[in-house]
């Protein structure tokens, strides 16, 4: 069995996500960071890989197109549907666009993973710990976007670490 499997990644992106979603959300509209390449941070950090600056750029990249013109979009049209409570059933068309929401995000995942798979090559584990290993994997994706963190956007991280690595 793959390291990279997209099963196992998403079980674990929800698994990861539930309990942290305020966090991830705060990273997302702070500083337009994507979710998915959070999470995938943490699942590669979990199993000791770390990944380079220069291959975030290419993960970042390849995703960009879909996540533009697909993701964003879902994302602000549901966001919309629910400013828009007072109109029949427009708590079943905001639910109807997140299932679809969801769905696209479960394809970039996949489409993380192909790319992935392009050179990550079952890297050699590090020493580092999962902890480490994910911080490292945050610090190679916010300098491949050339994001200066705040304080605020430092604690988040370490919670997320904490909360999977630490608490779990």
């Amino acid at each position: 069995m793959t390291i990279l499997n997209a099963e196992q990644f998403w079980s674990f992106s929800i698994k990861v996500y539930e309990p942290l979603a305020t966090t991830f959300l705060c990273l997302q509209n702070q500083l337009e960071l994507d979710v998915n390449l959070l999470l995938l941070c943490c699942w590669l950090g979990g199993k000791r890989r770390v990944l380079t600056d220069n291959e975030f750029l290419v993960l970042i990249e390849k995703i960009a197109p879909f996540r533009n013109q697909l993701i964003k979009p879902l994302r602000e049209a549901r966001r919309f549907a629910k400013k828009i409570e007072a109109i029949a059933n427009s708590q079943d068309l905001k639910n109807k666009i997140l299932v679809v929401e969801l769905e696209a995000e479960r394809l970039e995942q996949m489409i993380l993973l192909e790319t992935l798979r392009a050179f990550y090559l079952l890297y050699a584990l590090h020493d580092y710990s999962e902890a480490e290993s994910t911080m490292l994997n945050f610090q190679s994706y916010l300098t491949a976007l050339n994001v200066q963190t705040t304080e605020e956007a430092n604690a988040a991280l370490k919670k997320i670490i904490d909360t999977i690595f630490l608490q779990g």
